[in-house]
Order: structure tokens, then sequence, then C-alpha cells
């Protein structure tokens, strides 16, 4: 029996227990095959008397608690738990666990536990993997073997082993088992296959009912395993060990396969593509495509891919003919500098080309970036805030996710190489104190803005007032927010840009003491600065309204005094771009007299 529980994505059905299933079908074991995962949700929707609630798909989201939903509906839970067991036949139960389901399986094993514990439970799935939670599985007691490998590699090999034995405790290699006196046996993980070909049988979708997924005729693929890039902040090279391609043949036919299901409930089915990448192989990537176009399917297709440059504009316009529709690409961060830190090896000048091409083909484009990566400074942070905002209208950039060092990822386990303090997921703090999970959320906060907020622009910046109600350390905060405007200011070069950056330090809180524009410029007069941001904020507003009534003749800077050209020059020169140009220097200069102390404009001139 095969269980995929809450809290899973409910536009498609559980794809691991498809390709499970298929296994069990081509090695003669009978299976049965219980989504839990949409049966539950179906029963939320239907409970609310509505399709869609706010509430359930908040929870969905991970914003409450699997413990909380487990709470409110234990009945229904246990009752559904209880009919999956009714058969006698049943000779072992598995779980496709991750980690938004292990909550829910954890509960489920446990409860069946309860009701028949001489009955064998298996967990498999990427949470199982060594160095994921693993055996923390079998010391919690609610299983009694886990598959710690891929289960389309070993989970045939078990099978056979389980039918001629009927113990599920073997010695298969990719799984562990509780013995019966409590203690451990491990056969260590599967042998890979030893070319790079990673073809995998037909799921067997015939026990799911397409017509209750939210999104009617999606359904899951995948063409690869593994990742063609070794980012450091990322386990997936770990987990899956090398790059693997599945023949366009193979994946075709899956496809086609599968196409029978989902035509039933949609005239165009979709294909959602589950791997890492889908342009890992570009050679197999352009076969699929040829054949989905001779074939004449109707289709829609989409996936996560690299920033490469063999994403040419005739593969993308070939993608476009064969029904590809939607790219989710890995940028993370449009900074050279944090890509580099990353070990990512994008061109960010070529994501502007693909990006463009694919609006040209009609396909659409999601990029996530990641907020807070080690050795990312207020320069980086502002980079990116531009690229969003000046790329809006070309992707839909997805909900920023925080830094996190994942188990197994180099940036887990050689955090001291990155300046963590220690090993830690998700509250790491860099050894010199910049890199907080306080200045993370903030950042976050910034990018979601940039990203989802369409009146957020270089001319509508969130004012302080806006930030200093959120719960974050104020002085933390407050700096972050000066540096990156600062660099937002000298990156763009307006003055548009340059009264934010005054006008917002000017409403710090007085408790800052100490602001770093950059590194080798460090304030120790706090008060002074904020005082003259505002005098030369004034400055800047009551010549811009003079410049209104004055000639726009463009004069040549003459003085060395910074001060007097500013206040020579500004009203003449504004509303021309040399002007602009000469204000913005002008400006940005007068404020680092004004930091150095060396400047002083404070008499109100």
């Amino acid at each position: 029996m095969l269980i995929g529980a809450p809290c899973w994505t409910q536009k498609y059905p559980f794809y691991a227990l498809g390709i499970i299933a298929g296994i069990a079908r081509d090695s003669g074991v009978s299976c049965i095959i219980y989504d839990m995962n949409i049966e539950f949700y179906s029963y939320l929707i239907e409970d609310d008397k509505k399709k869609w609630d706010d509430n359930i798909v908040t929870q969905w989201a991970g914003d409450v608690l699997p413990a909380a939903l487990i709470k409110e509906h234990r009945n229904w839970i246990n009752e559904y738990l209880s009919s999956t067991i009714e058969d006698p036949n049943i000779k072992l139960v598995c779980f496709s666990v991750n980690t938004y389901t292990r909550y829910f399986s954890n509960y489920a094993a446990a409860f069946i536990k309860s009701i028949q514990p001489e009955l064998p439970i298996m967990f498999g799935g990427v949470d199982c993997f060594i160095g994921e939670h693993n055996k923390k599985f079998l010391t919690e007691k609610n299983c009694d073997i886990i598959c710690q490998g891929e289960g389309e590699i070993c989970f045939r090999d078990y099978l056979e082993e389980f039918r001629k034995t009927g113990d599920y405790r073997n010695n298969v290699k990719g799984f562990a088992y509780l013995n019966r006196d409590g203690s451990l046996t491990d056969n260590g993980e599967p042998e890979l296959p030893k070319l790079r070909d990673r073809d995998v049988p037909l799921p067997d979708y015939s026990q799911f009912d397409f017509s209750k997924y939210t999104e009617k005729g999606s359904v899951p693929l995948f063409s690869s395993r593994g990742c063609i890039n070794r980012c450091n902040f990322c386990s997936e090279s770990p987990n899956f060990k090398y790059f693997r391609f599945r023949k366009a043949e193979n994946i075709f036919n899956e496809l086609k396969h599968t196409y029978s299901y989902a035509i039933k409930v949609h005239t165009v089915p979709t294909f959602h593509f589950a791997d890492s990448l889908v342009n890992g192989n570009i050679k197999e990537l352009e076969k699929f495509c040829d054949m989905i176009i001779e074939s004449g399917l109707v289709i829609k297709w989409g996936g996560q891919a690299a920033i490469r440059p063999q994403m040419t504009s005739s593969l993308l316009e070939k993608m476009a003919r064969s029904g590809f529709s939607s790219f989710f690409w890995g940028m993370e961060s449009a900074s050279a500098n944090v890509l580099k830190l990353m070990n990512k090896p994008n061109d960010i000048a070529l994501f502007e080309r693909i990006l463009k091409d694919c609006n040209k083909f009609g396909i659409t484009n999601n990029t996530p970036t990641i907020v807070g990566y080690p050795g990312e400074t207020p320069q980086d942070v502002a980079v990116t805030l531009n690229f969003i905002l000046k790329n809006r209208k070309r992707t839909c950039f997805t909900l920023p996710g925080l830094a996190l060092a994942r188990k197994k990822s180099p940036l887990y386990d050689r955090y001291s190489e990155f300046g963590l303090k220690e090993a830690r997921e998700y509250a790491w703090e860099t050894v010199d104190g910049k890199n907080t999970i306080q200045v993370r959320v903030f950042r976050r906060f910034l990018f979601f803005q940039a990203c989802f907020n369409e009146s957020f622009s270089l001319d509508n910046l969130v004012d302080y007032e806006e930030i200093a109600p959120l719960d974050m350390n104020a002085q933390v905060v407050a700096k972050d927010y000066i540096n990156i405007l600062y660099e937002l200011a000298r990156m763009t070069g307006t003055t548009g840009m340059f009264k934010i950056f005054l006008r917002t330090l000017s409403n710090m809180p007085d408790g800052i003491t100490e602001i770093t524009i950059k590194p080798s410029l460090v304030g120790s007069n706090y008060q002074k600065i904020k005082r003259q941001a505002k005098i030369l904020l004034q400055l800047v507003k009551r010549r811009e309204e003079e410049s209104e009534k004055v000639s726009k003749t463009s004069i040549p800077v003459e003085s060395d005094d910074l001060a007097d050209d500013f206040k020579k020059y500004f009203n003449l020169n504004k509303n021309t771009r040399q002007g602009r140009l000469i204000v913005y220097k002008l400006t940005l200069d007068i404020f680092k007299a004004v930091y150095e102390s060396t400047c002083d404009i404070g008499n109100g001139s």
C-alpha cells in the first residue's frame, strides 16, 4: 500500500506514488494507492462550502503548522487512515516523505502502528536520504524501514527479496531498518547506474482521479537527476551524486502514456517537470522538442532551468513550438559578487537576452531570488533590487527566499569557510555580525516590495516609517537600509534616488550610533550627519522648485568648492541630462564631505 500524506501540492498527482506503483506493476506485485494529500485537501474545501478559501490555501502553503490541521481535523484523519488498512492482504505500507509531508507522515504511521503494530511501514523520498532526516525516522519508531536512495533504482530489488522471504529486513543496498531488539541495520546507499542514462519505468496512474486536482490535466514528469552546477548553498548534487539524464525517447514515451490520463479532464494537458533543470542536456532537450512537434500533440510543459549560453534564440523558439510555456530560472542574485560566492556560473547580461527572447516567443518566466547570502553586501542588494525593478515586466519574480544553509550543502558542511559562526540551517549568523537573521528578513522585505508592490520603484521606495513597525532590530535594519539606499543612489545616478536616501537618513531613529556608507568610511558623529542630511534635503527641494523658473542653460563647473558649485548650478542645470549628472555628482560629493566632517553646509545657506 502506498500513501501520499499532506501537505504536498494539490495541483497534480503524487509523482513518486505513480513511479513506485509502476515498479510494483512491472514486478507483478498488487498495489493500492491512497493519495491522502488530495483527499484531505478536498475535504477541507468541501467542509467550508467553498471551492477556494484563503485560510486553507495559507495553511497548505505551510504558514500554519500541520499540527494545527491535525488537531482541528483529527477525527476525519483517523477515520481515513483506519479505512486504508482494512484490507487483510496488505503486507507493506510505504510513505513518500519530503520536508512538507514529514509531520503528517509521522502522525499517520504512528496511528497505523497503534492499530496494527506488526504491519511493516517504510518511508522513502528525499527526506530519507543520508544526511537528511534519514535514520531519525527509525529512532522515532514510527516506521520500520527507510529507503535512503532513489526508489527507482533500488525498490524493484527490495520487492523481489520481500516476496521471497516475507521479511522486510533484508540486505538490499539502499535500505536501513529496525531490528527486533531495537538496533539499526544500515545496508548503505544503492549503487548508481554506471551510465549517465536515467531511464525509468512508466508510472501507474490508474488509481488516481485526475478530476480532483486543482490544475485540471496537469501531470508531473522529470528528465534528469542531479544538477550540472555545484552551488554552495544547494544539497541537490550531494544527494544525487552526479548529473544523470533520461533519453528523449524515454521521456516522450512517458509523456504519451500519461497524456492518455490527463486528456480525459482537459483538452490541453500540462506537464510539470519536477527535476532541477530541464536543460542539463541540450541535445536530448532539443530531440525531445522535435518529437513533440512531429507527434502533433497539443500540450503545455514547463520546468526549472539553468542560465546557459546554449539557450539560443532558435532553441527557445523551438521549445515554444513544442508547447513549452513556463521557465523557472535559477538566477538567485543579479550580483556578480554573490554569484561567485555561491559558485553559480550565471551571466546576468545573458539572462536579460534570454528573458527578451522568451517574451518574444510567448514563454512565461519565473525567477526566484535568494536573500542574504553570506558575503552579500548592501551594494549587492542594490544591484539585485535594481535588476528586479528593471525586469519586472519580463519575468515574474517569485517569493524571495532567505539564504539557508541546507544540510549536506557546502555552506552547511564547511560553514567556517563561509564566515558562519556555526552550522545552522535557518538562523545562522556571520562571525563579523553583519549578516544576521534580522538583516536577512529585512532584505527579504525589500525584495518582496520590489517583486510584488507595483508602486515600489526607484522614485518611490519604502519610507523608514513603514519599516519601523516591523519586528526587527531597529539599529541593524536602519544601518542596512541606509547602506542599500546609498548604493542605489550611486548606481542609478538620479537626484530623486539621492533625495530618498537623504530623506530616509534624516528620519532614522536617534539611537543609532554609527552608519557605514563604505567600508572605509565609518561615521562617528551620527547626529551631525543626520542634521546635515536634513539641511541638504531642504536645499535640494528648494532648488528643484526654483529650477522651474530659470534657464536650462548648461554651465560648466568652475569652482572647487563643492557646496558653492551645488548652489550655483543646481537651479540652472537640473532639467538637462548633463545638469542632472553634475547635480548628482555634487550631491554625492557634498554628502561624502559632510560624512567625513571636512565640509560644513550646516549654516543653512
